[in-house]
């Protein structure tokens, strides 16, 4: 089949590195590809509706008409000099405004994407489905999909309330709006979690539309043969000492300040036991404030810091671990660090949120020593490949049940 990739998320930028949404586009893309079929992808940052992201790095690239790479994308202005002054001119405004602005903007951008998405629809039909990544305020793509009658698989990871963990919505009553059109206007929509689910049935969406299809995992590129013994030698860690180890950017939502609470009384308990954080960015403000407190509360020696490290090289930092930690979580979401601790056959602490507890089950999945349990689980169930396969079968059944191929306007 020939599938159109759409990520209408404004805030993506060509190379963006890291996160749990960026592992998302690519191991599906990637899937889809593994699975014999087209996948052309569309962002919200190029000229071309043929980019594709790169499995092998964190740059977005661009294929040109002969199909050769296109050059790099550079933001002349992106330099540290510049984005601190930006920073400041930002800061400036008040943060309502900013809020306002920002929201307007993400609202005239459907605009400009709606005439990118037709400008690929005339050069390139025909394509069998559009699957979306849906973002707050982008119905740009469900007007596309229903002006040229290509089914429409949409994405969908949470509410609009997500926006409360960032900065807030500027004009709530409109995402709310624009929400419920888009998801009423889907042929089918993947939610990441059956609380997800919920809160579309409670739309008025009927549940046969919304299937539930958790995160993934790449097998191959995590999986237990991976040694862990580099990392371990590098940070000082010695066979004996017990490894907790964490994988994130240091999120509000991700709760590493509850470590702050745990490990004064934990590494009393247990002198050998060593914190292996992974992840975190220089000059990242909860990043800084988390390694302050570790240095007041005396537990420096109890902690290694790798830092932002690259994505190949998340494995064998998971390898290093021997338990593997989720300190918080929100009610919906389904983080994929999650799968990845269970494809590296990890012992896995994580909270008992409703998300979490549709894919982890205690005392099976989710205790000590239980991580081959964990490896089998998301084997059978929660590979990047069988949700890629499982959304192809959901897209099939839209077009039979349409009859109709891409038509013209």
């Amino acid at each position: 089949m020939r599938i159109l990739y759409v990520c209408s998320d404004p805030s993506i930028r060509p190379g963006s590195r890291g996160g749990g949404f960026i592992t998302h586009m690519e191991e599906m893309i990637h899937s889809f590809r593994k699975l014999g079929h087209e996948v052309t992808v569309l962002d919200t940052k190029r000229n071309s509706g043929t980019e594709f992201v790169s499995q092998e790095t964190d740059i977005v690239a661009e294929r040109g008409p002969s199909g050769r790479e296109a050059g790099s994308h550079q933001n002349i202005s992106a330099g540290p000099r510049h984005a601190r002054a930006r920073r400041r001119g930002v800061e400036m405004v008040p943060r309502g405004l900013r809020v306002l602005l920002r929201d307007g903007l993400y609202l005239y951008h459907n605009a400009t994407f709606y005439l990118r998405i037709g400008a690929v629809l005339k050069q390139q039909l025909p394509f069998d489905f559009i699957y979306e990544r849906y973002y707050v305020y982008q119905f740009a793509t469900s007007l596309a999909a229903r002006k040229w009658g290509i089914p429409l698989v949409l994405e969908f990871n949470a509410s609009i309330d997500e926006m409360k963990l960032t900065d807030g919505l500027g004009l709530r009553a409109i995402a709310a709006k624009v929400e419920r059109a888009v998801v009423a206007r889907a042929d089918a929509i993947v939610a990441v979690s059956g609380v997800v689910k919920g809160y579309l049935a409670g739309l008025g969406l009927p549940s046969e539309k919304i299937h539930v299809l958790h995160n993934g995992v790449n097998l191959e590129k995590f999986s237990p043969s991976v040694s862990g013994d580099e990392i371990r030698a590098r940070f000082g860690l010695t066979p004996g000492d017990t490894v907790v180890g964490f994988v994130g950017g240091f999120s509000v939502w991700h709760g590493v300040h509850l470590l702050h609470e745990v490990a004064p009384l934990a590494t009393k308990e247990n002198g050998r036991l060593r914190f292996l954080m992974v992840g975190g960015r220089k000059g990242n403000p909860r990043f800084e404030d988390f390694k302050l407190r570790v240095k007041e509360q005396g537990l420096e020696d109890f902690f290694r810091f790798a830092g932002e490290v690259r994505r190949e090289d998340v494995p064998e930092h998971i390898a290093a671990m021997d338990i593997a930690i989720i300190p918080s979580a929100t009610e919906y979401g389904s983080p994929t660090k999650t799968f990845e601790y269970m494809g590296m056959a990890k012992a896995l602490v994580a909270p008992r949120v409703a998300a979490l507890e549709e894919v982890l089950e205690h005392g099976k999945t989710a205790v000590e020593n239980l991580g081959r349990n964990a490896r089998r689980v998301v084997e059978e169930k929660h590979s990047w490949d069988n949700n890629a396969a499982a959304t192809l079968d959901i897209a099939r059944a839209v077009m039979a049940e349409k009859h109709r191929g891409p038509e013209a306007p």
